[in-house]
């Protein structure tokens, strides 16, 4: 298993961009790796794009992410992960995408067209070496908490199978991140995005 990785995640403010990116680095330090983090949260609580690069391993010099140099992008909303995933996910790079999509003021304001979510995930094909579809959204509506989808995206990458520990590894670095008294709804969404993405490397 390499022992680097470069992790891009995308979304919208309130999408937990900031716990996934906590969660990674706090597993890469349990691994004994180095880890640079740099975030970025423009207008996030207002519900604008919010950003994380992770960068996992001694190959990471600068916390930012070089242009087509992520080994995993996570797009936790389907029009910012198609607005700047391309921009960084490298030539066979895996791509998570969950299909949700939030209008942006340009959108709400009438001055631009929101594409269908099915017309994004085309689009993201066309540059991503794996693309999966996780409806993290979703499944962790299932679960009774939608604040739980990136926690169910997490289980997802961490079965690509390009992270340089475990799932046991990162599962109990998520543990050491959640509020107390979540840590079983926080588990279950855990195992949910592991099994999403086996049943979706099988079809």
């Amino acid at each position: 298993m390499d022992k680097a990785c470069d992790i891009y995640a995308v979304g919208v403010g309130g999408q937990g961009i900031m716990r996934l990116s906590e969660a990674l680095s706090r597993a890469a330090v349990k691994a004994g790796l180095e880890v640079r983090i740099s975030e970025s949260h423009g207008g996030a609580q207002r519900g604008g794009v919010a950003t994380g690069h992770i960068r996992i391993g001694y190959r990471a010099k600068a916390p930012v992410i070089p242009a087509r140099g992520a080994d995993a992008v996570v797009g936790m909303e389907v029009l910012e992960a198609a607005r700047s995933g391309p921009r960084f996910i490298r030539p066979g790079g895996v791509f998570l995408v969950n299909p949700i999509s939030w209008p942006p003021l340009g959108v709400l304001t009438g001055r631009e067209r929101l594409p269908a979510v099915e017309e994004l995930v085309s689009a993201l094909r066309k540059v991503a070496g794996r693309l999966y579809v996780v409806p993290a959204t979703e499944m962790a509506d299932r679960l009774g908490r939608r604040i739980l989808a990136n926690v169910v995206m997490l289980g997802a990458l961490v079965e690509c199978a390009i992270l340089p520990f475990d799932a046991r590894c990162l599962e109990d670095a998520l543990m050491e991140t959640v509020p107390a008294g979540t840590e079983d709804a926080n588990r279950e969404a855990f195992a949910a995005g592991r099994a999403a993405l086996r049943e979706a490397m099988e079809r």
